[in-house]
This record gives structure tokens, sequence and C-alpha cells, in this order.
């Protein structure tokens, strides 16, 4: 069986989604990544001490094979909301609409990674349960993935997501900047 997590990061006072942590794996591969890690079972923005927050980085390493991550930068809050100020938008479409037609243009963009991970594993994308806070529960469910509660893997996301927002990629995690692309893409829709 696949489980996969999903969390994302930025300034939380500011409501601003910079980066989504993805991860996905068997749950052998899961498994052996948090016996690495420890008894990590914190989201990574409560743990003040420094040295900790490295050590936890430098412990963390994807091998691509049993377990896949990637990081999307997407400045998520940002976009939606120059879209909606758009001179044209500005009074036809809810930032409600705009965030989910965001969520699915996200989605149709990484889903092929999803995808390509789960067909190696002789699975379908429809059976793996995405481990989610309400950070990530509304893309989720607009896409019909199937969520679950937090676990280890979303934990994963988290350190992931927490950690590129701070400039420190952990070993094998995929980047990927997708915000030109989904501006653009809304523009189209939107404009």
């Amino acid at each position: 069986m696949l489980v996969a997590g999903m969390d994302a990061s930025g300034n939380s006072s500011l409501g601003s989604r910079r980066f989504m942590g993805v991860v996905i794996g068997t749950q052998e591969g899961i498994h052996l990544i948090v016996k690495q890690l420890g008894h990590h079972q914190s989201h990574m923005r409560m743990i003040t001490d420094k040295d900790k927050q490295n050590e936890i980085i430098s412990k963390l390493q994807f091998d691509r094979d049993k377990v896949i991550a990637f990081c999307v930068q997407l400045d998520k809050d940002d976009i939606v909301a120059k879209t909606q100020e758009a001179k044209k938008t500005r009074h036809r479409y809810s930032r409600k609409r705009i965030y989910r037609t965001y969520d699915h243009l996200l989605y149709t963009h990484i889903q092929e990674k999803i995808k390509a991970f789960a067909v190696k594993h002789h699975h379908d994308i429809d059976e793996i349960l995405f481990q989610c806070d309400q950070d990530c529960l509304d893309f989720v469910k607009s896409n019909g993935l199937k969520f679950d509660r937090p676990g280890s893997t979303h934990m994963l996301a988290d350190i992931v997501a927490w950690s590129n927002n701070r400039g420190k990629e952990p070993i094998g995690v995929e980047s990927v900047d997708l915000r030109a692309l989904l501006k653009v893409e809304l523009g189209r829709r939107f404009g």
C-alpha cells in the first residue's frame, strides 16, 4: 500500500501559503525514514532550537525508489489575490472560486508525478490516502483524492515544506516552481 502526505508552509500570520510539500511512499519506505529521524513527531514550527531543526533536515533523505518527495513553490494566496484584484475579475468571481480553480490547475501539473510513482508500485492514484491537515484539505477534497488524518507521512511533508520555505531543501526532494504558469492559466480563466 502507498501512503502520501501534503502540507503547506509560509507565513501563517499573513495567511500566505508559499510552499507545498508532497511525500508519497510505500509504508516500508516511510517507516524507515521516520525511524532514521528518531522521535520527532511535531510540526517543524514548534521546534525552536535551530540545531535540532538542522539535525532533522540533515537526517531526512528520500531515495526516489520507495519514497518520493517534491516541493511546489506556490505563493498561492498572493496569486489568487492578484487574480481577484484584476480589473476584469473583481466583481464577477469569488475568491473561493478562484482558489478552487487554482487547486485544480495545480493538481493537473503534479498528478503525473503522483501517477507515475503509483504505477511504478502497481497501484492506482485512487488507492492512495493523502494525510493532511487543514492547510491542504481543500486541495485534496476538491481534486477528488482520498484523505486521511495527519500521520507520519504528513509529518515528512511538513518538514519538506518548512525546510524549503527557509531555503534548506532535504536530500532527494525535487523542487517544482509553477508560479508563473499558474498566474497565466488563472489569468486566462478569469480574464
